[in-house]
């Protein structure tokens, strides 16, 4: 649960420019670049062309296939790559989940509390959509899965992380790119659950911007609601949906909603012990 109370202000006010909801994804992405400069002259250049080059993946491809398109940009960029050990051939499944779900975590939290100081949360719910999507991907890749498996969970995460950074970083309209984030979120899951639901089935291709952007929105506030301390009425309004249809949207996502006291007897027993 968030420490962020109900209602609480930011100090500087609401915060809607675009590049708010990305700001914690830069603090990280520093820290990952100060590493790459010990091997890369300029990690820069290359994290943007390692991002170009997951996005021109064909859509029906990028979340089966980036992680080999990957692979082979570091070889062309760094060399042979074999010093790196077998992990790296195996793709690393359990030791990626492992070295990213923290990180992956605190990206999402610190996202998602945004919605209370945005008087327009849309990016703020689709980018956490991502990274709680980016987060059922690390889940499957800490199952043991196998090689397949493991290569759609992987490319999953590199295709949204691609998006991500395409935003927080190149000159892109924002509300274009908040879609196309959504269209890759709704790929991303359709991939993964492929996987945790089987048989394999095709990417869908004819993906509708507009539904896809809803559905974003939607688990963004399923989301907020599991991690923040907001009520069924306020999640629903983040959702764009009647407090019926998100309670709804909650039990899709394994989530109970959270009631009050609903009588004098609830209410003496819940709350006025603790005064």
């Amino acid at each position: 649960m968030s420490g962020v109370p109900l209602g609480g202000e930011n100090p500087a006010g609401p915060d809607d420019s675009p590049e708010a909801p990305l700001r914690q994804f830069h603090t990280q992405f520093g820290a990952i670049e100060a590493t790459l400069k010990l091997v890369v002259e300029d990690p820069p250049s290359f994290a943007s062309g390692l991002a170009d080059e997951v996005l021109e993946l064909p859509a029906e491809t990028r979340f089966t296939e980036s992680a080999e398109s990957v692979r082979s940009y570091i070889v062309d960029e760094l060399g042979p790559v074999d010093a790196l050990g077998p992990q790296f051939d195996e793709l690393g499944a359990e030791q990626l989940a492992e070295i990213l779900a923290e990180p992956v975590d605190s990206l999402l939290q610190d996202t998602i509390e945004r919605v209370f100081f945005s008087r327009t949360p849309t990016t703020v719910l689709v980018v956490s959509s991502a990274y709680e999507t980016v987060r059922l991907a690390l889940d499957v890749l800490g199952q043991s899965p196998d090689k397949d498996s493991a290569r759609t969970a992987v490319s999953t995460v590199l295709a949204l992380f691609a998006r991500i950074h395409q935003g927080a970083y190149d000159d892109v309209e924002h509300e274009e790119w908040v879609k196309a984030l959504a269209v890759d979120i709704v790929r991303g899951r359709y991939s993964l659950r492929n996987i945790i639901d089987g048989p394999p089935e095709a990417q869908k291709m004819d993906i509708d911007t507009e539904d896809a952007l809803t559905a974003a929105v939607r688990l963004g506030a399923v989301v907020a609601y599991a991690r923040l301390d907001i009520s069924v009425s306020r999640g629903a309004e983040l959702a764009g949906q009647s407090v019926d249809a998100f309670e709804s949207e909650l039990g899709k996502h394994g989530v109970d909603p959270r009631y009050g006291p609903t009588n004098a007897e609830d209410l003496e027993g819940s709350v006025l012990d603790d005064t």
